[in-house]
C-alpha cells in the first residue's frame, strides 16, 4: 500500500492462532492494509471479529486443510488480494492419558526418559497441514494473481534430529522445510519465508532484533522472540524491498541486552543472504 493509494487486501491464513491474531490486529490497525482473516470455521470467525472489532467481511471461514472444492475456494478468497501471509501450523494433541505416567515417573522420580505423549487430530498432521495445504495455499496465491507471500515457519530446519521432528512422529520441521523449497521455487511470487526462535508473550518493541540464516541463530544463549514482534517483522516483509526473495531466521535479546529496540526491520534485512534450501534437503 503505497500512501494515498487505496489500501493493499492482504489475506492472513490461520488468522485465529495466537500470532495470526497479532498479524491481523496490527494490518487492521495499519492504513497501507486492509486485512482479511482466513479461520477454519464460521465459530472462530465469529470470535476473530468479537476480539478485534473486525467489521464482518474482513474474516472469512474456509478451512485451508480439507474440503472438496478447496483449491477453488482458496483462489476466491486469495481473489484481488495484494499479498498472502501464511500461518496455518499442525498442533500436536496431548495424550491425555500420558499426563500421569509422565508427572509420577519423569517429574517425582526424575526419569527424564519418559515424555509426553502426543497425536494429530485426524487429516491434521504435519504433512497434511504444514505440506500438502502448504502447496495447496502456494499455488492457490499464484493462480489469483497474489504479488507477495509471506511464510512463517520455525528456526530448526537444518536439523533433522529436531526434538520438534519427534512429536507424534510428525517430522513437522521437515515437512514445512519441503513447502518452503516448493514456495522458493514459485517464480510467480515474491516470497519472504521467517523462521522465528521460541514465541514468547512479550511485548512488542521492546527488544533489539536479530537475524541471520541456516540455523547460526540456535547457537545463541538467547533465542525467543514475542509473538508480537513477529507479526511486526511479517508486517514489514510484505513491501519491504529488502524482504523479496529472502528466508531468514529472527529472535530477539533480552531487553536486559537491548540498548536500543530494532525500529528499522527491513534494514537488518538488508545486511543477510538467504537461508540456503540445498542443506538438509527432506526425504520424505
Amino acid at each position: 500500500g503505497a500512501a494515498g493509494a487505496d489500501p493493499s487486501v492482504v489475506v492472513v491464513t490461520g488468522a485465529a492462532g495466537r500470532t495470526g491474531q497479532l498479524v491481523f490486529e496490527q494490518l487492521l490497525a495499519d492504513p497501507r492494509y486492509e486485512p482479511r482473516g482466513m479461520v477454519s470455521s464460521e465459530a472462530s470467525a465469529a470470535k476473530l471479529r468479537k476480539k478485534t472489532g473486525a467489521p464482518e467481511s474482513a474474516v472469512v471461514a474456509l478451512d485451508a486443510v480439507a474440503g472438496e472444492g478447496r483449491d477453488d475456494a482458496l483462489r476466491e478468497a486469495f481473489a484481488g488480494a495484494d499479498a498472502v501471509v501464511m500461518l496455518v501450523s499442525a498442533v500436536p494433541q496431548l495424550k491425555k492419558r500420558s499426563l500421569l505416567p509422565f508427572l509420577v515417573r519423569n517429574k517425582i522420580l526424575g526419569d527424564k526418559k519418559v515424555r509426553l505423549g502426543f497425536r494429530w487430530k485426524r487429516g491434521q498432521t504435519p504433512q497434511q497441514v504444514d505440506y500438502e495445504a502448504g502447496v495447496a495455499q502456494i499455488d492457490a496465491a499464484a493462480a489469483a494473481g497474489v504479488r507477495k507471500l509471506v511464510w512463517v515457519g520455525s528456526m530448526g530446519g537444518t536439523q533433522e534430529d529436531n526434538f520438534l521432528n519427534t512429536i507424534a512422529d510428525g517430522n513437522i520441521l521437515m515437512w514445512k522445510r519441503k513447502a518452503e523449497i516448493y514456495l522458493s521455487k514459485k517464480v510467480e511470487l515474491d516470497w519472504s519465508i521467517i523462521h522465528p526462535g521460541g514465541l514468547t508473550k512479550g511485548e512488542p518493541g521492546e527488544r533489539e532484533i536479530v537475524v541471520g540464516v541456516d540455523d547460526e541463530l540456535l547457537k545463541r544463549k538467547s533465542r525467543s522472540i514475542p509473538r508480537a514482534d513477529v507479526a511486526r517483522v511479517v508486517v514489514e516483509c510484505i513491501d519491504a524491498p529488502e524482504a523479496s526473495n529472502k528466508a531468514f531466521d529472527v529472535c530477539t535479546n533480552p531487553p536486559e541486552e537491548t540498548t536500543a529496540p530494532t525500529a528499522d526491520v527491513a534494514a537488518l534485512l538488508a545486511d543477510i543472504g538467504t537461508c540456503d534450501y540445498t542443506i538438509a534437503v527432506p526425504e520424505l
